[in-house]
């Protein structure tokens, strides 16, 4: 009876270790980075893990994370390892306010080893070509002031321009390019005269 139980010990010591191993042979890591098209093709493709298999695979998928099942000899951050990047898209005109240009941007961070997360980070404001002045009177919206505009004594008009997605800009940032002046005409006692010998820049 003895030895009946110790064979019975024995076999339930092998069972419980071939269970056990493999969850020290393999880590999962998390990949949480396909929102907003950010990819990671490279891991896409492989199988799903099954009783099988033990690594090199693809635990769990959803829209926006992926599981997948390495060795333990991997030593590569989350993040790297995932593929994931920081991305930065392109401006966008506001829909709150005249001449603000938005961008967002997102993050990539390990929050852990084996886990790579984005961050969405607070929508950056800047001011179009033709606006100056950014400033945040609220904490989620930007404006721009307007730059002057050029008349003349016929009727015809040019809209005084900056650069684009500015920043730090000020009155004086803004000028009517040469082009514009080209048939704008203005008076006083001694005759008619025009503009002309480059960008013409707005002055305090």
């Amino acid at each position: 009876m003895k030895n009946f139980n110790t064979i019975i010990g024995f076999i339930s010591l092998i069972f419980l270790t071939l269970i056990t191993t493999p969850s020290y042979a393999y880590i999962d890591v998390v990949c949480n980075c396909k929102a907003e098209g950010l990819q990671y093709s490279h891991l896409i493709g492989r199988p799903m893990c099954d009783y099988q298999t033990t690594e090199y695979c693809i635990v769990s998928q959803t829209s926006d994370t992926l599981t997948y099942r390495v060795p333990t000899t991997n030593q590569v951050p989350a993040c790297q390892f995932c593929g994931c990047y920081d991305y930065t898209s392109d401006w966008t005109y506001s829909s709150t306010s005249s001449g603000v240009l938005i961008r967002e941007s997102i993050t990539m961070r390990d929050s852990s080893t084996y886990r790579c997360d984005y961050v969405f980070n607070k929508p950056e404001g800047a001011c179009s070509s033709g606006y100056y002045g950014l400033s945040e009177p609220d904490p989620n919206i930007y404006e721009c002031q307007e730059c002057p505009w050029l008349y003349d004594d016929k009727g015809g008009m040019a809209h005084g321009l900056t650069e684009y997605a500015n920043k730090d800009a000020d009155i004086t940032d803004c000028y009517i390019q040469e082009s514009d002046l080209r048939g704008m005409y203005f008076e006083d006692e001694t005759g008619y005269y025009l503009l002309e010998g480059g960008n013409c820049y707005y002055s305090k």
